[in-house]
This record gives structure tokens, sequence and C-alpha cells, in this order.
């Protein structure tokens, strides 16, 4: 079964748009889908992980792709949270100051409390959309919905 899983999870990653397919290793052990390798942006990243997602059998995803920036100077902490706060604070579907944005050697952290799940969302694809250059996004926000009003 794990074989089969491989094969599926590379033809979807060869049919992704603009990835890399080639630079991507695959390995599957109990349904666990293992990428490894190296990619030119983020997004590309984000892709490969949707792109084993989408076959069925998949049980988890475990995503040690590295993000190859082309200049690593290009991009410093500040300018990387500077861009990720603006993009944030554009998107109408995130409440205002109740995600909070980090940034380390490239490497983005969300937090904070939000109502839904489609606000934790929104957050991460807002930052996503506006980070080329960043390494990795770890996603911490805790999703905890309002008290129902008393009677």
């Amino acid at each position: 079964m794990d074989r089969e899983i491989r094969g599926d999870v590379e033809r979807e990653l060869f049919h992704c748009d603009g990835l890399k397919s080639a630079e991507i290793g695959v390995t599957v052990l109990d349904g666990v889908v293992r990428l490894t390798g190296t990619v030119e942006r983020f997004e590309d990243k984000l892709a490969a992980i949707h792109a084993a997602q989408q076959v069925r059998s998949v049980a988890a995803v475990a995503c040690e792709l590295v993000v190859r920036s082309p200049d690593p100077l290009d991009r410093s902490d500040i300018d990387l949270a500077r861009d990720a706060a603006h993009a944030l604070a554009l998107n109408t579907s995130v409440p205002q100051h109740r995600v909070r944005i980090s940034v380390s050697n490239g490497w983005l952290r969300l937090e904070g409390t939000v109502d839904t799940k489609g606000q934790k969302d929104a957050a991460a694809d807002a930052v996503s959309s506006s980070l080329a250059g960043a390494r990795n996004m770890v996603n911490l926000i805790d999703v905890k919905p309002p008290a129902p009003p008393e009677n």
C-alpha cells in the first residue's frame, strides 16, 4: 500500500504547475508521507503539501522541504515581519490585534486566538501569500469560539 501511495503522491506533485517535482523526495511509511528536498518559494512548499494531501490513502504529511532563498540578504527578519504584519492588517477576515507575528531566521510564527478556523486559515493565507524569501511558517493560532450569551 505504501508503494502505491508513493506513486500517487509523485504523480500529484508532477502535475502541480510550476513545481519542480524532481527535486522533491517522497517516502511513505504506514500511510504517512515524508516530503524532502528543496523548493524555490514558500508557495511551492504549500503546494507540495496540498498535493500530497489530495491522495486519498495519505494518513498524514511530514514536510521537511527547505525553501531556497535566492539571496538571504534580500529578506531580513524585519522585512518579513513588516510585510507579514501589513498583509495581516489588510485582511478583513482576521480580527485586528488578535494575531501576533514573530520572525526568527526566516521562520514566521503566528500566535493568538481567533473565533473560527476560517479566521485562523485566513491569517495564514494572508501572511503566506506575501512572503517570498521566508523559510517556513508555523501557525499556532488557537480557535476558541465565543461563549454563547447567557439568558
